[in-house]
């Protein structure tokens, strides 16, 4: 089984900060550029003009951000052909789910617009305004509807994905169109990502980019680069 915490995706990275301190994270404190020393790294600037020496730098950004701190002294191979996928989630509130259950229901004969539909209250009852219950749905790539246009296309949709469930009284409640949802991942795609190498010495790279496009494929990536970084370091891996 899986599961996710009952506060929220964010409930994972302050656990994380909570094992080593949060006085340690700096936030708020974009990067301006890495600059290296001789053959290794050697500063991190900020671009308030702060520097911070580092010996170790692990870039774990998204891959557009990672590409421009690394272009000026590092080539990652298939860094920078790393393509993106678009999507559209619209979410409604409802007096009650289509579904029992806790259920992603898919697509199944690729016809119409929506490509999955989350009885989210279904999954965490406290995530919905009070008394309503809370709907996703998702359309993939980009669309010239307006979300209240794009809405009225999901619920005409949901009258034949549901047939014995009145969909009418589905209030469309947000849209969030996300131009870089998720890494294009076509077969084979592990093949030609870019490892956590970077060639340049106390320099790495950390992230979705070198497994797979997840918030697992995320931590498994910190973990290999945490590994690597310390058998560099001679440290033994806790």
């Amino acid at each position: 089984e899986t599961v996710t915490p009952a506060l929220g995706i964010e409930e994972i990275p302050k656990q994380i900060g909570a094992t080593f301190g949060h006085e340690l994270l700096r936030l708020n404190a974009r990067v301006a550029e890495l600059v290296k020393i001789g053959g290794e790294i050697g500063l991190v600037k900020l671009k308030n003009g702060e520097r911070i020496e580092a010996s170790q730098v692990v870039v774990a950004t998204d891959v557009a951000e990672a590409a421009r701190l690394l272009r000026p002294m590092a080539s990652v191979a298939g860094l920078e052909a790393i393509e993106y996928r678009h999507s559209i989630t619209l979410y409604f509130t409802a007096p009650e789910p289509p579904v029992e259950g806790a259920l992603i229901m898919m697509n199944g004969d690729a016809k119409g617009l929506t490509n999955s539909v989350v009885p989210l209250t279904n999954v965490n009852p406290s995530c919905a305004p009070s008394g309503a219950h809370l709907i996703s749905a998702t359309i993939l790539g980009e669309r010239p509807e307006t979300d209240g246009q794009l809405a009225e296309i999901v619920k005409a949709e949901m009258r034949v994905w549901f047939p014995n469930h009145n969909v009418e009284p589905w209030e469309l409640l947000r849209g969030y169109r996300l131009k870089n949802h998720q890494m294009a991942q076509p077969p084979n795609f592990q093949d030609h990502r870019p490892t956590c190498e970077t060639g340049v010495p106390g320099l790495w790279l950390a992230g979705e980019s070198t497994t797979n496009s997840s918030i697992d494929g995320a931590v498994q990536s910190g973990l290999e680069c945490a590994e690597r970084v310390l058998s560099r370091l001679g440290a033994g891996v806790a």
